[in-house]
């Protein structure tokens, strides 16, 4: 009876356990905050292209602001469908991307695109 009861306390302990990691992983766990993710990126921007004029700071802060208030927009109407919100994230980082490359200088650009890489390299490690 004590075996049975550990096995079934085990089972219970390893779905509470995958459903947490489901959970995470689809941008529902509470280390997930699409804000202060957004507002990172923009500061690595503003911080890595030192180049940028007074006024090129305030559109892509403009650009961000926007992009922060769709992205939330995008979250709620997905309704929990990881791909429908993946899809209009996907189609919310182009529109940023375009914005930006409006705004800034071709070697700038590049920089941006660069820094996104190196984001993007350490979301996919986990650093």
């Amino acid at each position: 009876m004590k075996r049975l009861s550990y096995s079934l306390i085990i089972i219970f302990s390893l779905f509470a356990f995958d459903k947490l990691i489901a959970q995470t992983r689809q941008g529902g766990g509470q280390g997930f905050n699409p804000a202060e993710m957004i507002e990172a990126e923009k500061k690595a921007v503003l911080d890595r292209i030192t180049t940028l004029t007074e006024d090129q700071k305030e559109v892509i802060e403009i650009i961000y602001t926007d992009y922060t208030e769709s992205f939330g927009k995008a979250r709620e109407k997905s309704s929990g469908d990881f791909q429908v919100m993946r899809t209009k994230i996907m189609e919310l980082r182009a529109e940023k991307d375009k914005s930006l490359k409006e705004v800034l200088t071709e070697d700038q650009y590049k920089e941006y695109i660069a820094l996104m890489e190196e984001i993007r390299q350490r979301r996919i490690r986990g650093n």
